[in-house]
């Protein structure tokens, strides 16, 4: 039997298990009340415990301290660094130019791949120089594809306005190991087209013929007066009525070469610019093709044996792809109706000194001066 405590031993034991109780039913509550909270954030959809952080005075956040702020925001230097790292990263982003795309093309596409791609190389001219022979005979080599028809992107505001998109699918299909070209002999005595060309693409090769002036002023009008009666004659187009040569003359305006020369030689080295004699393509064209296929790149394929000269014509015809005998049309070659001496003597004193700047300014001199009877 237990002895009864005495009343004097009562009171600490009453108080040590007063004191346990409150313990406990303040741990009890404790736990309660953090089950309640992290329940509560739960269920409102934060899946992360929630842990309890002491709150700042507003003056407090308002006002971070000095280590804070330098980590926090950025300096100077730091935001001019970054503004020209956003302009560089735009730079790299901006549409590729022609000749990037040209590149890309050339690098990753397969040699059996088949698709339009932007040219190479374009002849720019002149009219009644010899532009669609001297395409044709570039198309026989196996290495190039050239298009069919004239183009005249860079000459017409219309079709230039349709973008290079457009441009790309008037060109052939051709592979990558090919080259594309394409021709309008109108491209080299239009102001705009030269600044036109070098945006699309500087490094692009250019081929330009030219023909003795007064064959192509007497080639030009026949072409124009073809079928039309009553059109003016050969002098009355190129002379004024005080018997001077007419220098707004379309025919004569246009056989000025060294008139229109200089805005090319502005944006292109000379080095990209291959000057061909029309009159030597007539009379030699494998000793032109010798020459352009060096300047373009391609191996040495066309050479004698893939013309043969028309008795007729006078001119040279040539042997294409399918190796058929193809000669230009009736347009092409066809003679010309002589000339008065003193009006060729006229016209040959009139080009002269313009051909000679010409000559100085491509480096090359063609034996023109054999064509007039003084």
């Amino acid at each position: 039997m237990m002895p009864s405590p005495q009343n004097g031993d009562c009171l600490p034991c009453l108080q040590r298990c007063a004191s346990g109780r409150w313990k406990v039913i303040a741990l009890v509550a404790i736990i309660v009340i953090q089950s309640v909270v992290m329940y509560t954030g739960y269920m409102c959809g934060n899946r992360k415990p929630l842990s309890v952080t002491p709150l700042l005075s507003s003056r407090q956040r308002a006002a971070p301290s000095p280590q804070q702020d330098a980590a926090t925001s950025p300096s100077k230097d730091h935001a001019a660094a970054v503004s020209q790292k956003d302009h560089a990263a735009t730079a790299k982003t901006a549409a590729p130019t022609a000749a990037e795309v040209t590149k890309a093309d050339e690098k990753s596409g397969s040699e059996k791949e088949l698709k339009q791609r932007f040219p190479h190389f374009i002849i720019i001219g002149v009219k009644k120089a010899g532009t669609r022979a001297l395409l044709n005979y570039l198309n026989m080599h196996p290495d190039i594809e050239t298009a069919s028809m004239e183009v005249h992107f860079f000459d017409r505001d219309d079709s230039y306005k349709e973008g290079l998109e457009y441009y790309r699918k008037q060109m052939p299909f051709s592979y990558s190991n090919q080259l594309t070209g394409e021709k309008s002999p109108s491209y080299f005595r239009e102001p705009e087209v030269p600044e036109r060309i070098h945006k699309f693409n500087e490094s692009i090769k250019l081929i330009l013929i030219v023909r003795e002036p007064i064959e192509r002023c007497m080639s030009n009008y026949l072409q124009h007066a073809d079928g039309q009666e009553d059109f003016p004659s050969f002098e009355a187009s190129v002379l004024l009525h005080n018997g001077e040569v007419n220098p707004r003359s379309a025919h004569i305006r246009n056989s000025d070469y060294n008139a229109y020369i200089d805005r090319w030689l502005e944006l292109f080295p000379l080095n990209q610019i291959n000057v061909v004699d029309g009159n030597l393509l007539i009379k030699s064209p494998h000793v032109v093709l010798k020459d352009l296929q060096k300047f373009l790149g391609v191996r040495q394929y066309i050479d004698e044996s893939f013309f043969k000269y028309d008795e007729e014509k006078g001119f040279y015809c040539f042997y294409n792809r399918s190796e058929s005998l193809k000669c230009l049309g009736d347009s092409k070659g066809r003679p010309h109706p002589p000339i008065k001496p003193d009006l060729k003597l006229k016209l040959y004193n009139y080009f002269k000194p313009k051909n000679k700047m010409f000559f100085d300014k491509i480096n090359k001199t063609f034996d023109w001066e054999l064509k007039v009877e003084s």
